[in-house]
């Protein structure tokens, strides 16, 4: 079974671990040759065994490149990220539920099979399996198992209800995901079991939610508040807390996917929040939703048009950047364009021009030359990079949390074993205290190979808030 994945994602040359929020960018020439050495069954390289230590202290020498590392070949079409719903089926009758009719139709296994392999080839490396409930879909195993084999970072939607299932924990901790994120509907059974309209549903949650902590799953919650348990917020926010984990707070509901008003009654109007304008996503270029029938569209909520993967293959997915500019055009709308939408439309443009040199090019997307009314655009290309052979330490890498040179950490060898030894900590009011193991890894290991002091978002990286003084041997919290 793998160890690593080596794949590219919206420009960038990446080496992932399951189940790890970190990872590693390489350059271009450094993926080439890992796809050499795995054609010739070669052995891991010195630069991938040292990175991996650091980044995962994982222990990677000696062992063949085909059995630690899957080298996803790069995909013409760029998707990188994409959601797929098992079904539309669910164990819980929730109030505020925005599928609207909850139905279990859903495609096969020959036809998911294909599915996943089409996606695997339009580039998707971050899947989320979602529904309805997925854990309660027949074919889940099979579907993640296989999802895992293609070499995909998968984050599961769920409600917990199924985590105590020994086959569900035991195929999630051998193959462990990227994130597993739980909605949270209450704090007691009351009000949980009345939102979800499920006698025992909290604790059945409750019960999944200590197994896949015990199990060291990576877990986020979402805690949905809703008319029926609104005056249970502090305490949903005490329960998150209480097992350290992150946690985000939705109120807003949404019409269901058909377009009806009936999940709209469940909200709280007193934690409504006010709304942002919207000003353009990348859904549609570098993201895609599939349906429980194969069908895709730009996202969950523009759910039309749609493409049948099942009946045009990855070929139909060449138009779906067109469906969604035609969904969100506007004048100038390129400019206002989420990032990730822009460096599609700019990025061929970019490719020709020389490295270390910049101009300005007019750019003819696809959509312009269907729609024939719009002018080409004039974008300014920074110079385009020289090409280096660093290997950068990313922490957490949705999140971007930080980037490290790989080279300047091992470096640092003998000045952290001199920093493990001396360094003393020091809280906020300046009292020394024991030096936690918790701490010194993260001093060391985060913060003192950066060569200055880092601060930490704790609310973003529970347990992490520490940050280290160079050269004064001390921590504290951030």
């Amino acid at each position: 079974m793998h160890e690593l994945v080596a794949s590219l994602f919206m420009g960038e040359y990446l080496v992932l671990r399951p189940g790890s929020p970190n990872g590693l960018k390489i350059p271009h020439s450094k993926y080439l040759q890992l796809g050499k050495i795995e054609a010739a069954g070669g052995v891991c390289p010195a630069w991938l065994v040292d990175a991996a230590h650091l980044a995962w202290n994982l222990e990677i020498s000696g062992r063949v490149v085909n059995d630690a590392v899957i080298v996803r070949t790069q995909s013409p079409y760029g998707y990188g990220r994409a959601s797929y719903e098992l079904n539309l089926g669910c164990n819980y009758d929730c109030e505020h539920c925005y599928l609207g009719l909850k139905t279990f139709s859903r495609l096969s296994w020959p036809e998911r099979e294909r599915l996943l392999r089409i996606m695997r080839e339009a580039g998707v490396l971050w899947l989320q399996l979602t529904g309805g409930e997925p854990l309660i879909d027949k074919l889940f195993p099979e579907v993640y198992e296989l999802a895992y084999q293609l070499g995909m970072m998968i984050n599961i939607s769920s409600n917990g209800s199924r985590l105590p299932s020994r086959k569900i924990l035991e195929l999630l901790t051998t193959r462990r995901p990227y994130r597993l994120t739980l909605s949270v509907y209450g704090a007691t059974a009351e009000s949980y079991d009345g939102l979800t309209r499920r006698r025992g549903s909290f604790a059945a949650f409750t019960k999944g939610l200590a197994a896949a902590r015990d199990a060291g799953l990576p877990i986020n919650l979402n805690l949905i508040v809703a008319r029926r348990n609104a005056h249970e917020v502090d305490q949903m926010i005490a329960l998150a807390e209480s097992y350290a984990l992150p946690h985000h707070v939705f109120s807003n509901m949404a019409p269901t996917i058909y377009g009806g008003p009936e999940s709209m009654p469940a909200q709280s109007v007193e934690h409504l929040r006010k709304r942002k304008p919207f000003t353009g996503c990348n859904a549609g270029h570098a993201f895609f939703h599939v349906d429980p029938h194969g069908l895709v569209s730009i996202c969950k909520v523009g759910r039309d048009p749609q493409i049948s993967l099942m009946e045009e293959g990855v070929e139909g997915l060449s138009r779906l950047a067109a469906i969604a500019d035609s969904l969100l055009l506007s004048p100038g709308w390129l400019h206002r364009l989420h990032p990730e939408r822009r460096m599609r439309h700019v990025h061929a443009a970019r490719d020709a021009v020389p490295q270390g040199e910049g101009t300005t090019v007019r750019v003819l997307p696809t959509l312009i030359r269907e729609v024939g009314n719009m002018a080409p655009v004039p974008v300014e290309i920074a110079p385009r990079p020289v090409e280096t052979d660093e290997i950068v330490f990313v922490e957490d890498w949705m999140n971007s949390s930080s980037h490290r040179s790989v080279a300047a950490m091992l470096a640092t060898t003998s000045r952290t074993e001199h920093l493990r030894r001396r360094a003393v900590p020091r809280t906020c009011s300046g009292s020394a205290r024991p030096f936690t193991q918790h701490e010194r890894e993260y001093c060391v290991n985060v913060a003192y190979p950066l060569g200055r002091p880092l601060r930490r978002h704790p609310q973003r990286h529970p347990g992490t808030g520490w940050y280290c003084t160079v050269g004064a041997g001390s921590v504290g919290r951030s």
